[in-house]
């Protein structure tokens, strides 16, 4: 039975992600969903997206996100690694802007401080730390709850 729930949670998330998206980008959620680890390529397609970016592939997401300063000179994605939790938390974390708190001002994003934070902000799930890997269905969750919080932080800047 929960097994259902969860597909049935999933399928609306991925209905909703898909509404007004490309065919690529829908048949990309679905191999995503599908998969017990995502892979680094499925973290940089997934920021690209975020980022507006219709299509791609490793190579393209990897020149935008360079482009964009949000992946680092020295990291080099692969699609056969699995994405650990703290790898996708400091790609979106620094994708979407987010200012964080006194020691990530101080001391700048890292892996361990953009999952600390993507926690709180209730984007990332907390179990497993840092290092865990993210499978497929929750890669596709945290995609949802980032487009959420990019939503609701653009709403506020136009209020004020």
């Amino acid at each position: 039975m929960n097994r259902i729930v969860h597909y049935g949670f999933v399928g609306a998330v991925l209905l909703g992600l898909t509404a007004g998206s490309a065919w690529a980008q829908s048949g990309f959620f679905r191999q995503v969903v599908l998969k017990p680890l995502a892979s680094q390529a499925d973290g940089l397609r997934v920021v690209g997206i975020l980022l507006g970016s219709k299509k791609g592939d490793l190579v393209s997401d990897t020149r935008l996100l360079r482009h964009r300063d949000v992946l680092p000179e020295n990291w080099r994605p692969s699609s056969a690694e699995p994405l650990s939790k703290g790898y996708a938390s400091y790609l979106l974390v620094t994708a979407m802007g987010i200012d964080g708190g006194g020691n990530q001002r101080l001391f700048g994003w890292n892996k361990r401080r953009a999952f600390q934070e993507l926690v709180y902000l209730q984007v990332m799930p907390g179990k497993g730390g840092p290092h865990a890997k993210l499978t497929g269905p929750e890669m596709i969750t945290v995609l949802d709850r980032s487009s959420d919080l990019l939503r609701k932080e653009r709403a506020s800047r136009d209020n004020d």
